[in-house]
């Protein structure tokens, strides 16, 4: 049997993104897909991208405007999903072709209520490789620890340990015990409520290829250095706003 899967879309003025992504989501092997594609005050021309996509059986959109960051489009995704797995796909990414089945068969063989997978490189604002060193040794680091310690405690997430949020996919009933993404947060939101999980919640490390990561000239956590890809800014500060608001120091 299929695995059916509720596949949350938020997007900002990403349409020259938006529709390979989409792709990369319904072609998923082995999967039933529920796409929701929440398109958050778009001033170019996702909507015109969103009319032009053959419509599956179970495609959402919803348009809404208000609040800082992805939190509230993520939420409102969260409460048109129906099925029984839950993940949040951002709409400039590529999901690798058996990331969902992978991910789920791993969920489903160690009986754990949320599972993360690995990130499979970076691409540019075209889809070519970014040949580069900071993220690729960040991400090999992650996977080899993942790897020999594939359940994550809270103190782990805490720590950083969990090295794509991107790849989180959740059994639908844990994720709404936990509650909602803090909308106060313009940005690590998905730190917050990761750690808010794992407080009750189990969340294995599936050695799974998930996605390419796009790196272009808007993203909100990283920027291109030169050969380089780094953090912006403002994500340092929005994650030490969330870890404050945790109760997490450091």
């Amino acid at each position: 049997m299929p695995h059916e899967v509720s596949v949350i879309i938020p997007t900002r003025n990403r349409a020259k993104f938006l529709k390979a992504a989409i792709e990369s989501v319904l072609s998923q092997r082995d999967c039933l897909i529920e796409l929701i594609v929440v398109d958050h005050e778009s001033t170019d021309n996702t909507a015109d991208v969103l009319r032009s996509l053959p419509k599956p059986a179970k495609f959402v959109t919803a348009h809404i405007s208000g609040g800082i960051g992805p939190s509230r489009p993520k939420n409102i995704g969260a409460d048109l999903a129906t099925k029984e797995f839950i993940t949040f796909f951002d709409s400039d990414d590529i999901m690798a072709d058996e990331a969902l089945a992978g991910a789920i068969s791993v969920m489903l063989e160690r009986k754990s209520h949320a599972v993360f997978s690995r990130i499979v490189g970076t691409i540019d604002k075209d889809g070519m490789p970014i040949h580069e060193t900071s993220s690729s040794r960040y991400f090999e680091a992650k996977y080899r620890r993942n790897r020999l310690n594939t359940r994550l405690s809270s103190e782990e997430v805490a720590n950083n340990e969990l090295q794509g949020y991107a790849t989180l996919v959740y059994r639908k009933e844990a994720f709404n015990v936990t509650g909602r993404f803090d909308e106060s947060l313009e940005q690590a939101e998905d730190f917050d409520f990761a750690y808010r999980f794992s407080r009750k919640h189990s969340i294995e490390f599936a050695d799974v290829p998930y996605l390419l990561y796009r790196v272009h000239d808007s993203n909100l956590s990283v920027h291109r250095r030169g050969n380089e890809v780094v953090s912006n800014l403002s994500t340092s500060r929005w994650h030490k706003q969330a870890r404050a608001k945790l109760g997490l120091h450091g």
